[in-house]
């Protein structure tokens, strides 16, 4: 800090974030997230339409129809609490609670797309793309063959930039075929994921300050608990072998 004298000016502005897991999940509050131990959901399965001979004309006997059942997914696994906090010297016109809510606002993304990440690299493993463009494709092609819904890409920042991604501000990253995008900076380089529709549930958002008369500070912390869910819990990844 300087010695002499100092001028207060505003903070440099923060543009908002592009291409994070809010630009492509869908994001539902949930007064009760606090409250329970896991979370669970009624799918619809992950069953294609089949097709068979036309009973009236078969030579031989037509298989028995199979198909799928619906079935009850549990959640990726606990509810979490993503929180943050500020200390500062106590002031006439205290704003520690309200930078603590921007600090958690501003940085829960990065913290959900860690741990969706983690849960996704225990998928199938398909085989490998020379390129981030490549593994793109091949998790793209996986998932319109796998998944019957549209699909999720999962990837780093970095390998992101050399994917041949489709950008348009304010929108989702996308591939070629329109697949939506989360790239990330807590995703490692060297892998392209796949995922079923991605949900996250959140909880409101407590706030609490205390001060410190004594020690003439003041200390803000906010916290909002916060959960995951995959559709089918359907997950693949594919490696990049020039990363």
């Amino acid at each position: 800090m300087a010695s002499g004298p100092t001028l207060e000016v505003p903070a440099p502005k923060r543009a908002p974030r592009e291409g994070g897991i809010f630009t492509v999940a869908e994001v539902r509050p949930n007064d009760r997230l606090a409250h329970v131990e896991a979370i669970v959901f009624q799918s619809d399965g992950n069953d294609f339409a089949h097709t068979e001979e036309s009973r009236c004309y078969a030579v031989q006997p037509v298989a028995d129809k199979t198909f799928d059942v619906t079935e009850i997914i549990e959640g990726l696994g606990t509810p979490f609490t993503i929180y943050a906090g500020v200390k500062c010297f106590e002031a006439p016109d205290p704003d520690e609670v309200e930078r603590a809510r921007r600090a958690l606002e501003t940085g829960r993304e990065r913290v959900i797309e860690g741990r969706l990440a983690a849960w996704a690299a225990g998928g199938t493993t398909l085989a490998p793309g020379a390129t981030a463009r490549a593994a793109v494709g091949r998790v793209d092609q996986a998932l319109d063959d796998g998944y019957v819904a549209r699909g999720v890409i999962l990837i780093s920042r970095f390998d992101a930039a050399d994917a041949g991604l489709e950008y348009a501000e304010g929108e989702p990253l996308r591939t070629k075929t329109g697949t939506p995008v989360i790239a990330s900076g807590r995703v490692a380089p060297g892998t392209v994921y796949g995922l079923g529709a991605v949900t996250v549930e959140h909880g409101e958002i407590v706030e609490r300050d205390v001060h410190q008369v004594r020690y003439n500070r003041h200390w803000a912390l906010v916290e909002q608990p916060h959960a995951l869910i995959v559709d089918a819990e359907f997950r693949v990844s594919a490696a990049i072998t020039n990363a």
